[in-house]
């Protein structure tokens, strides 16, 4: 009589290698489909970081600009003389005599302001006040063009120690700028690279004016405060943003123009997953005219605001969260502490790329807050490092004194980033 087959004598069982070829298809599927994964994640997460790359750079130049003007022409002091009359500066008489406590009463008295300023905004929205609403966005980018130009540009030669006739080569320059910015700001004959340009400069000295006005711990308030605000003002069904893009409709494209920066992409990579081959990334060259893409001017009649922010090719990121990057770096600058300083910027950065990367996937929400994860980010990376700044302050201090460095730095990113190599894709609409 044949003996069975028995495992313990090392012989094979009937079946048993059919099970084990089985199983070894089942192991390599499933490394397989990893694989598969990992390459669609890889994707996906390329795409992102190349969709976020012009916003990201225009932050970026913005904040160096600020640090530029902050450092290098206010040598980060706050001016007394500017300070406005509502206040609390513990400098003057209007005070509690703690600085702490005035920068949270001065706080909670900006934020006041700013949303009683964006619920009468949107009362004029929503009562079709559109002259009202026009004008008054008007007369803001005209504010910034002319005059709080002015003021930045005769500070500067002040410092370049350009005395006689500076107040007049000052007006004039402020003209210049601000009849190139108007005309780009109101008609459609520039490219986007100047309305992109204009914006970058103009949110800077807007921040520069804040750090100017804005008493010691006053800024750090207001910061906290603008999370929470623009959470509300975005998100919720009664804020004032979310109710005015739902009014977009009823304002044409070029509104915009007053109140966003905008980028436009125009080319997709590709990550090809082989079993043969490693993987490798290829750009869709089947736009051969991607520089006419980003020259040319939406000049459609019948595109309304609202179309626009629909778009998905384009990114828009509001002006005010411009404002409040650089307002949050030019404070920590203030403090001294590069490295506090330094990841501050980090923060922000990082919290800009989690926003436009991660919240668009929300597609309930029309506009997502970019302020908050960028601002907490930036502040918690901020107030972390103090306790455990180790560098030598005598680099920062030469920093400080050097009124050129940043500016050059400045121009070198300009050249770089509006004529070095750019590979851009089709990003999802975000503000």
């Amino acid at each position: 009589m044949k003996k069975a087959p028995s495992p313990e004598n090392g012989e094979i069982l009937p079946g048993a290698g059919a099970r084990a070829v089985a199983e070894s298809n089942r192991k390599m599927a499933i490394v397989v489909n990893e694989k598969q994964n990992f390459c669609t994640a890889s994707a996906d997460f390329l795409s992102q970081i190349v969709q976020v790359k012009p916003v990201i750079i225009a932050v970026l130049l913005n904040i160096l600009l600020t640090l530029s003007l902050w450092i290098g022409v206010y040598k980060t002091q706050t001016d007394t003389q500017s300070v406005a009359f509502y206040l609390l500066d513990s400098r003057g008489d209007f005070t509690t005599g703690v600085d702490l406590y005035d920068g949270f009463l001065n706080g909670i008295m900006c934020i006041a302001a700013l949303a009683v300023l964006s619920f009468v905004m949107l009362g004029f929205a929503l009562y079709d006040f559109q002259m009202v609403v026009k004008v008054w966005l008007t007369l803001s980018c005209l504010l910034v063009n002319y005059v709080t130009s002015a003021f930045i540009f005769n500070d500067t030669i002040k410092v370049f120690g350009v005395d006689k006739y500076g107040e007049l080569i000052a007006i004039l320059l402020a003209f210049v700028y601000g009849t190139v910015g108007s005309m780009v700001f109101f008609t459609s004959y520039f490219p986007p690279i100047f309305h992109q340009f204009y914006v970058i400069c103009n949110c800077s000295m807007v921040s520069v004016f804040y750090l100017r006005v804005f008493p010691n711990q006053t800024t750090w308030f207001v910061l906290a405060g603008v999370v929470g605000w623009d959470l509300f003002a975005v998100l919720s069904p009664l804020g004032p943003l979310r109710k005015v893009t739902e009014k977009a409709s009823d304002y044409s494209e070029q509104i915009l123009r007053l109140l966003t920066f905008d980028a436009k992409t125009v080319q997709e990579p590709h990550i090809a997953c082989d079993d043969d081959e490693t993987s490798e990334i290829e750009y869709d060259k089947s736009s051969n005219s991607s520089d006419e893409s980003n020259d040319e001017v939406m000049e459609e009649g019948g595109r309304t605001a609202k179309d626009a922010l629909q778009d998905s090719e384009m990114t828009r990121l509001g002006m005010g969260d411009f404002v409040f990057y650089s307002l949050l770096v030019g404070k920590a600058a203030a403090g001294g502490s590069f490295l506090a300083t330094f990841n501050a910027l980090i923060g922000v950065v990082v919290g800009l790329i989690i926003t436009l990367t991660s919240l668009p996937d929300y597609e309930e929400f029309e506009s997502i807050p970019a302020l908050p994860i960028s601002i907490c980010l930036g502040l918690g990376l901020y107030f972390g490092t103090l306790p455990h700044e180790k560098f030598n302050m005598s680099f920062w201090r030469m920093l400080v004194n050097s009124t050129n460095l940043g500016l050059i730095v400045f121009a070198f990113l300009i050249l770089f980033r509006f004529f070095g190599p750019r590979r851009l894709i089709p990003m999802k609409m975000t503000e």
